[in-house]
C-alpha cells in the first residue's frame, strides 16, 4: 500500500464493520443528503466540534511553539558554524526569552558560547534555567551535566575574580 493510501486510511473510522465500498456508498449518500446517514453525520459533527479528525489528537502549545523556535535554532547553529557566535547567541537568547524550549541543546549551546566569552554569570543563569525546566519535567533529561557545568563555571568565575582583584 502506498504512503498516500496509508495517510488516507487514517480518516476512515476503524471501529466500523463497513467495507470500503459500503463506506464510499454511505459517504456519497450522506454528501447528497446529510440526514440519510446519521452515523456519518455524527462522525462529521464530532470532527467539526474539535477541529481534529477522529483518532488524532490536538497538538499541545509546546508542540506548536517548537515549530517556531526549531528553525531559529537551526539558524543559530549555522551562525556558529560560520564563526558568528554573537549572532548565534542573540538567536539562542531570543529562543530562551520567548519560549520554554523542550530539549537540552537549547540551553547547552548558549551556555558554551557564553563560557567561551567569559560571561560566566549569564552562563550560570542559563544552567539554572535548564535545571529548573528538567526538574519541572518539561522534557526528559538529566540535570547532572548542567549541575557539573554550573560548578565548573562558578570555579572559573571565582578564579577570574581573584586574578582581576
Amino acid at each position: 500500500m502506498s504512503k498516500h493510501a496509508l495517510r488516507k486510511d487514517r480518516w476512515i473510522p476503524r471501529n466500523t464493520i463497513w467495507s470500503t465500498e459500503e463506506l464510499v456508498r454511505k459517504l456519497k449518500r450522506w454528501y447528497e443528503d446529510r440526514l440519510s446517514e446519521p452515523e456519518i453525520e455524527a462522525l462529521y459533527q464530532a470532527e467539526q466540534r474539535t477541529g481534529v479528525p477522529p483518532g488524532r489528537r490536538r497538538l499541545c502549545q509546546w508542540e506548536l511553539e517548537h515549530d517556531e523556535y526549531y528553525p531559529m535554532y537551526v539558524r543559530a547553529r549555522l551562525s556558529e558554524r560560520e564563526d558568528a557566535p554573537d549572532e548565534a547567541l542573540e538567536i539562542y537568547m531570543d529562543i530562551l526569552n520567548r519560549y520554554i524550549p523542550r530539549g537540552t541543546v537549547y540551553y547547552e549551546r548558549p551556555t558554551i558560547i557564553l563560557e567561551r566569552a567569559g560571561e560566566y554569570d549569564d552562563a550560570i543563569r542559563i544552567c539554572d534555567m535548564a535545571i529548573k525546566a528538567i526538574q519541572a519535567r518539561l522534557f526528559n533529561a538529566d540535570t547532572e551535566p548542567f549541575e557539573k557545568r554550573k560548578v565548573r563555571l562558578e570555579r572559573k568565575r571565582v578564579s577570574g575574580e581573584n586574578q582581576n582583584g
